[in-house]
């Protein structure tokens, strides 16, 4: 059906690797990071968490979005948000 690459994605990227821009911020990812070394025992570094983080928002974006009103939008991080 689908012509899947074995090893990197149609984008040149390695398997388990997405580039999307963070919509999350610092505080927020800080936040991610103790929870998941709360819950499994694992730290996290900030790529790490930042990835994980921004993952989960995209998942709950595509299931919690309607359709029919459109896409569920969280407002993106000031430049001053980043630092």
């Amino acid at each position: 059906m689908f012509n899947r690459p074995k090893c990197r994605s149609a984008w040149g990227l390695g398997v388990g690797q997405f580039h999307a821009e963070s919509v999350l911020p610092k505080k927020a990812i800080e936040e991610f990071k103790r929870v998941y070394k709360k819950s499994y025992n694992i730290e996290l570094t900030d790529e790490e968490a930042d990835d994980k983080a921004n993952r989960l928002v995209r998942l709950y974006q595509a299931v919690y979005s309607d359709p029919a009103f459109g896409r569920v939008e969280l407002k993106k991080k000031s430049s001053h948000e980043a630092q």
